[in-house]
């Protein structure tokens, strides 16, 4: 049920965020995620890192907007969560061909996140999501 909950609060927040630019077709992504950190990281850097990897992200794959949110209070309080928008099911599975696939870093991707990921080795010991890929109808 709480988990019904967030959810449900967290697509009520992406209608308000997005205003009249949510289409019928289009894709929300939204990921919760588990942050072990080094142990002289902060979870501000962990936030600071989520939310340079969304800009890169944006610049590297034309159509998509992502949200960084931290968890402010109940269950889910200190977890960082991430809102990725893709405008169809077309271009989101241009980015990510396959269900369950690692994510859309090919050859070049890979030189653009590098640094990122170099320092998110720095702050994070591992990070796990949780994601659902949600249409609107």
């Amino acid at each position: 049920m709480r988990k019904l909950v967030v959810i449900t609060a967290l697509l009520l927040f992406a209608g308000i965020a997005f205003g009249q630019t949510l289409k019928k077709g289009a894709i929300i992504v939204i990921s919760t995620w588990e942050v072990t950190l080094q142990p002289d990281a902060t979870f501000n850097q962990a936030l600071d890192l989520t939310k340079k990897y969304a800009a890169t992200f944006e610049k590297a794959y034309p159509g998509t907007k992502m949200f960084v949110m931290k968890g402010d209070r109940g269950e889910y309080k200190y977890k960082i969560c991430t809102l990725l928008f893709f405008d169809s099911v077309e271009l989101r599975d241009k980015y990510w061909p396959t269900e369950g696939e690692n994510g859309p870093f090919d050859e070049a991707a890979t030189e653009i996140f590098a640094p990122l990921f170099e320092e998110g080795n720095k702050i994070m010991i591992n990070s796990e999501n949780i994601s659902t890929d949600w249409v609107i109808q």
